[in-house]
């Protein structure tokens, strides 16, 4: 079973998986399904964590801002979509 993402145990590079499109309100949806592939695995490059979401970055996912120029952005996920990666450990390997 998937589990949703433990926001006291984020870190910067940590592995997550883009698993759940029908979580959080109708903007974070459209956001995801604009930007995600369903099941893959994404870095997260920074996070924000506010009174009631957090908000995730994943690198090299970028969002087209346009504030009069066109230009890029990391895009702002909503972490309820997604589920930790779990490192798998190698057997005999240090």
């Amino acid at each position: 079973m998937k589990e949703k993402l433990d926001i006291t145990k984020l870190y910067r590079g940590m592995k997550v998986k883009y698993s759940f499109p029908k979580n959080g309100y109708e903007g974070d949806r459209k956001m995801c399904e604009k930007y995600l592939k369903k099941n893959k695995v994404y870095k997260i490059e920074h996070f924000d964590i506010h009174g009631w979401s957090t908000t995730v970055y994943l690198e090299g996912v970028y969002a087209e801002v346009d504030n009069g120029n066109v230009s890029f952005r990391l895009a702002p996920f909503n972490s309820i979509s997604f589920s930790e990666v779990k490192s798998r450990k190698t057997k005999g390997k240090k």
